[in-house]
């Protein structure tokens, strides 16, 4: 079957749609993968085939979205949150159903499969008649971001005579591909019985060799390649040296690694790292809690201390917390004393190890992108 991936032009979009992508075409599929320009060579050295569809590069910061201003003096949480809703449930979705069309029309696949972020390519889909599936990357979508998401996409889907089910109505009805353990996703999301369970596997478009010279355990730390803060990363730092473990940092690229000053020698500083091949060597890590870290440490048993700025990040955090997987710190209560308090924890209480165990085994035991990718004939029929 011909099969159409999609995905927005970020890491944390486009990598967990991957493992299923290259799975799909190991099954005999044949597939594309729809996306900014500055991805393509990313996934062309995977080897999978795409095309560009929509802006280059998601550009998001953290007062930003695509050029809006969402902080700032003159800039209300309510407006913010409007205007992102607008971005990702309006401005984008028009955008993408307009360059994905001809590319349907061409290719003329048997199914799409879409990030949750990517709503135009679920909106195209339906206009072209071909059957599409969510590809989730995390905790089902919910919070006051996606209901003003939801809130344009209602009235874009509306001009195009589509109908939005009232529960999760992003999902635009279709099964999710799930690949959040289900102890942790959320129990009327899990109600609906539309999810193809898939295990989550860390992708990672790097040379696995340039972590060779990493000798574990180490305690990796990493702010994403969005929201990054050297403010941040410096009161980590400080934190994580009284603790005498060695520690990895990536920095992303919205950090120099010049801003972090003077370094303690436990200290190694990178501003990219292949982390799926770095996790077997991880003991704990400090992270933004995206859902792809999130997802990758509970895959090989390591715990978390989560600081969430944005996006998905809090829920995440909150949802490790409670399965007693890890801890997290709001951004403002940050210092090198409350994260080495953390990390204590982290490192004493054997509770958080008995946690990330058992949900490491449950990852374990869902279905794997090669189990799923010769289920997709049947899951459309």
């Amino acid at each position: 079957m011909k099969v159409v991936f999609s995905a927005l032009p970020a890491y944390g979009h486009i990598f967990p749609l991957v493992p299923l992508a290259l799975a799909a075409r190991d099954a005999g599929h044949d597939v594309l993968f729809a996306t900014g320009a500055d991805f393509r060579s990313v996934l062309g050295r995977s080897g999978l085939s795409t095309v560009q569809v929509g802006r280059p590069r998601l550009r998001v910061t953290m007062t930003s979205i695509e050029g809006l201003s969402v902080a700032g003096d003159d800039i209300t949480p309510e407006r913010a949150l409007d205007r992102a809703g607008w971005v990702y449930g309006s401005d984008i979705p028009r955008l993408i159903v307009r360059e994905l069309e001809p590319v349907l029309a061409d290719f003329k696949p048997d199914l799409v499969l879409h990030d949750p972020g990517n709503l135009g390519a679920g909106l195209a889909a339906r206009i072209a008649g071909v059957p599409a599936m969510t590809h989730a990357y995390g905790l089902a979508p919910r919070g006051a971001l996606t209901s003003a998401v939801e809130r344009y996409l209602s009235e874009y889907a509306g001009e195009l005579g589509i109908t939005l089910p009232t529960d999760y109505p992003s999902t635009l009805g279709n099964l999710t591909v799930d690949i959040c353990p289900p102890s942790l996703q959320r129990p009327d999301f899990l109600a609906l019985d539309r999810r193809v369970p898939l295990r989550p596997v860390a992708f990672a478009d790097s040379d696995p060799t340039e972590v060779s010279d990493v000798a574990g355990p180490v305690v990796y730390v990493t702010l994403g390649t969005i929201y990054g803060a050297a403010d941040l990363l410096r009161s980590v730092i400080a934190g994580l040296a009284r603790h005498r473990l060695p520690v990895l940092v990536a920095t992303g690229p919205s950090v120099d690694p010049a801003e972090l000053g003077p370094l303690p020698d436990s200290v190694t500083v990178r501003t990219w790292v292949p982390q799926a091949a770095l996790w077997p060597r991880i003991e704990i890590a400090v992270h933004h809690g995206g859902s792809g870290t999130v997802l990758g440490a509970l895959a090989h048993g390591v715990r978390q201390l989560i600081i969430p700025q944005a996006a998905d990040q809090p829920a995440n955090a909150r949802a490790i917390a409670q399965a007693g997987a890890g801890l997290f710190l709001r951004p403002a209560d940050v210092t090198a004393d409350s994260v080495a308090a953390n990390v204590a924890q982290l490192l004493e209480d054997p509770s958080f190890q008995e946690s990330t165990s058992r949900l490491r085994g449950e990852i374990a035991r869902m279905p794997s992108p090669a189990d799923v990718a010769v289920r997709l004939p049947d899951l459309i029929s």
